[in-house]
């Protein structure tokens, strides 16, 4: 009978074992040479980003601020890469992190936010929410599989803090994954965005 028991156990296990064996670790992922292509965001002068590390080109988060769970949050070279060198890969399970960017801001200035998004591997256990400035931009919940695509959003009005400063957010999670970010882009929303595609 204990037997038996201990044998149920195992099998309930099982599944999730699995699945947690299925997701590779960072160290293991984005090792593919670097790609020598322009970087999107850093070629656009209005980009308010384009000197603070935009599109992750400088191989890591200088000028983001990572929190949350970050065992599965990297730069790599590999799928991760809409254009440039380097992109995210963000995939924390179970729980969620967040990827933050301050913007310079006055009150009454407007907005207009971009980025680049895919999401390889979807299904359930997957979220990304997209803020700036105390709005939610976006939310995608147990979404499809997808290529890069862009996503554009504005004019959002930029609410700064005492200190003259606003945030773009990304809050994560992806179990059976990562979801890719790549060439974030804020502009002043009477700049026109002037990406190539």
């Amino acid at each position: 009978m204990r037997n038996r028991l201990l044998c149920l156990v195992c099998l309930a296990l099982l599944p999730a074992f699995s699945f947690a064996q299925q997701k590779a670790p960072p160290a293991q992922r984005g090792q593919d040479q670097a790609l020598d292509i322009p970087s999107i965001c850093e070629g656009i002068d209005a980009n308010l980003l384009k000197m603070d590390n935009c599109g992750f080109e400088t191989g890591d988060f200088s000028q983001w601020f990572i929190g949350g769970d970050t065992t599965y949050t990297y730069v790599g070279s590999a799928a991760e890469v809409n254009s440039g060198s380097f992109g995210a890969g963000l995939g924390p399970v179970g729980d969620s992190d967040s990827v933050i960017h301050t913007v310079p801001a006055t009150e009454g200035q407007t907005f207009h936010i971009e980025f680049w998004l895919a999401n390889l591997v979807g299904g359930s256990g997957t979220f990304f929410d997209a803020d700036f400035s105390q709005t939610t931009l976006m939310q995608l919940i147990d979404a499809d599989p997808s290529q890069y695509t862009l996503y554009t959003f504005g004019p959002i009005p930029g609410h700064p803090n005492p200190e003259g400063f606003t945030q773009v957010v990304f809050f994560v999670r992806h179990d059976p994954d990562y979801w890719f970010l790549d060439d974030v882009d804020v502009e002043l929303s009477n700049a026109s965005p002037q990406h190539d595609e």
